[in-house]
Parts: structure tokens; sequence; C-alpha cells
């Protein structure tokens, strides 16, 4: 059975030299926004210490069971190693899809493996909400259905996306989603169910200049 001495001792001095990672991206989740650091700002500032101390990532892609998953390895000149797998939520749909999933997949395993935060903690918002009293509906199941945080960041990300491709302010493309949240009946996204929530991210994948242009035009009816 391989050891695993020395890459522990090599990653603990790491932790204990690694910067602050700059959270510069901002993600909206509903009535909150919180700050985070994307995949290529952590590479960036993670990878000098690491490979002060002898250390190196990989991120694999395999099947386990017929489900598609990511391996990450921290890898040590020694030799040892320690790795995880993480499952990939993927039914042949889009690859852009596909693509969103495993950005946050890597990002969030990479911060995992190496014990580092890559975004703000929510745990004060989180308990906040959970010690508020909820009343009781009768439509129970549907609240089982709505998006997860992890889906709500995508739906922004696409929106950063879909900004950069028609080279428009972000700002602008995040208010087509807002209008279009409005028209659907839902005050947040953290409202979306599941299945509305597929409809948007396609849209707004898909957003193109007459969109665009028929949002500024008509700004009291949707885009949609």
């Amino acid at each position: 059975m391989q050891g695993t001495a020395e890459i522990a001792t090599a990653l603990s001095k790491a932790q204990s030299e690694f910067p602050a990672i700059a959270k510069t991206r901002t993600a909206a989740a509903g009535s909150y926004s919180y700050q985070y650091a994307d995949l290529a700002d952590m590479i960036r500032a993670l990878s000098p210490t690491l490979g002060k101390h002898g250390l190196s990532v990989s991120q694999l892609f395999g099947f386990h069971e017929g489900a598609l998953c990511l391996r990450s390895i921290l890898l040590h000149s020694s030799g040892e190693r320690l790795e995880s797998s993480l499952p990939i939520p993927w039914e042949g749909g889009r690859p852009q899809e596909l693509g969103s999933f495993i950005t946050y997949a890597r990002r969030y395993s990479l911060a995992a493996l190496l014990g580092v935060a890559a975004e703000e903690d929510d745990d004060g918002q989180a308990a906040e909400t959970a010690g508020k009293p909820k009343p009781k509906r009768a439509r129970s199941p549907q609240k089982a259905q709505t998006i997860t945080r992890a889906q709500v960041e995508r739906l922004f990300a696409l929106c950063a996306d879909s900004a950069e491709r028609l080279e428009v302010p972000r700002k602008l493309v995040e208010g087509i989603l807002r209008q279009a949240l409005g028209d659907l009946g839902f005050k947040s996204t953290k409202d979306l169910t599941r299945e509305v929530y597929e409809a948007l991210c396609e849209r707004m994948e898909r957003l193109s200049l007459d969109d665009l242009a028929k949002h500024e035009s008509q700004p009291a009816e949707s885009a949609f």
C-alpha cells in the first residue's frame, strides 16, 4: 500500500504558504451575491507554491459504473498521490452544458483537494434563511424541485458568456434575464424550478443581438 507521509508533509507546508486567492468574480444568487475566484485565478495563484514543494495537480475524466466522473489527483515528486472522484451529471445534452458542469466541478474539486476557499462562505446567509419559520404550502413538492446554488451560478455564467460573445455589457444581458424571470412569475433565480431553469439556460445561451434590440425597444415585454 502506497504511503502518504511525504505528500502530506509537502501539502502541509504548501498550505501554510498559499497566497490569498483574489476573488474577482461576482455571482448573483437570488437576493444576495457573493465573490468567487474562477478556475484560472486559482491555478495562477496556487501553482508557484505547489511547484516549490514538488506538488502538481492533474484532473482527468473517466467512467465509474457507467457515469462520467472527474478525477482530481494531487501528485508529489516522491510518487505519492492523493485523489478524489466527482460524478458529472451528464445525460447527453448540449456540449456547452457539459462544459459548464466541468468548469464548476474542476474548481470545486481543486479547492477541496488542496484545502483552500475559492469563494465567500455563505453559511451566515444559509443559517439566517434556515432560522426563519416557513409557512406551510399546499404545493410543497415544487419546493423540492427548485434549483441549486451551483445551477444559479451556471445561469449567470451563461449570461456572462453571451455578453462576451455579443460584445455587450453583462448588465444588459442580466437585465433580460431579470425581465424573463418577472414574466414567468418568479421573484429571483433561487425560486426557479428545474424545468423552467433548463429553458432559461438554453435561451440565455442562444441570445442574439435581435433579442437585445427587442429588449431595449420594448422594455415592458419579455425578450423571450
